[in-house]
C-alpha cells in the first residue's frame, strides 16, 4: 500500500481547470491510449502484409524464371529447326481462310 494517493495528487495538479479543459485532458488521454493500441496492432498487420508481398514476389520471380527458360529452349528449337513453326503458321492461316471463307459465302 502506498502512502501517497496519486489520484488525489493528479486532481490537485489540475485544480484550477475549467470543465472544458478537464474534458479535453481526458479526451487527449483516451485518444493517446487508442493511438498507441492502433499503432501496435497496425504495425503487426503491416509486417504480415510485407511478408505476404515478399512471398508473392518470390513466387512471381520463380515462375518468370521458369517461363524464361522455356522461351529460351523454344527459341533454340526454332533456330535449329524452323519447319514446325512454319507448319504451325500455315495451319493457322488455312483454318482462318476456311472459317473466313464460310462467313463470306453465307
Amino acid at each position: 500500500m502506498s502512502l501517497i494517493d496519486f489520484g488525489a495528487l493528479r486532481e490537485a495538479m489540475h485544480f484550477g481547470e475549467t470543465p472544458q479543459q478537464r474534458l479535453l485532458r481526458q479526451l487527449r488521454r483516451e485518444v493517446g491510449a487508442v493511438s498507441r493500441q492502433l499503432a501496435t496492432f497496425g504495425g503487426h498487420r503491416i509486417d504480415e502484409a510485407g511478408h505476404a508481398l515478399a512471398k508473392l514476389t518470390a513466387q512471381a520471380l520463380q515462375q518468370s524464371a521458369a517461363l524464361a527458360g522455356q522461351a529460351s529452349a523454344a527459341g533454340r528449337a526454332v533456330r535449329n529447326d524452323p519447319v514446325p513453326l512454319i507448319v504451325l503458321f500455315a495451319t493457322g492461316a488455312l483454318l482462318w481462310h476456311l472459317v473466313a471463307g464460310r462467313r463470306n459465302s453465307r
